[in-house]
């Protein structure tokens, strides 16, 4: 079963760069990027001092996101292999910044209802922390998958079929 699994991976993520980023040069991910982007500036700006983390860590996981999405949509032009070479790592990017983004504006509606006395206080700061532990372990995870996207195709593509 794990190589169905693996599998399924695979054409979701090729899925996503083919299907999805390049058929329309990118745009569909450019507005999801830009609102990401403008909900991490309002995070950042806030007078919680852990929303402000999280608005940064976000701004940090989405630099990433935004660097190997353009450099997917150029080298797409010429070099579709090495496009699906980075597949899986971009689809784990993608939903790390996206699981950061959704997290963090979780956070920010616990840290407005505590404000407000909510009784459900627990839970509420329990948002908080898995908002700030995702983005600790996870999210940081960010530029390293960048990294493998935009420069891990070499050696991925560099054995021959005969030597596997």
């Amino acid at each position: 079963i794990t190589t169905i699994y693996e599998g399924t991976t695979g054409i979701q993520a090729n899925d996503l760069i083919g299907r999805k980023l390049t058929r329309d040069s990118g745009r569909t991910m450019r507005v999801l990027i830009d609102r990401i982007a403008a909900d991490a500036r309002r995070l950042a700006a806030s007078k919680d001092a852990g929303l402000i983390e999280l608005g940064a860590d976000l701004q940090s996981g989405l630099a990433a996101l935004d660097e190997a999405t353009n450099w997917l949509l150029e080298t797409s032009r010429t070099h579709q292999e090495q496009c699906l070479a980075g597949a899986v790592p971009y689809l784990r990017l993608t939903g790390s910044v996206v699981g950061g983004w959704l997290s963090a504006l979780g956070a920010e509606a616990a840290v407005r209802r505590l404000a407000a006395g909510d009784a459900d206080q627990g839970f509420l700061r329990a948002k908080v922390d898995t908002a700030r532990h995702f983005a600790t372990h996870v999210l940081v995870q960010a530029p390293s998958l960048r990294d493998t996207v935009t420069r891990g195709a070499r050696s991925s593509l560099s054995l021959a079929d005969d030597q596997f």
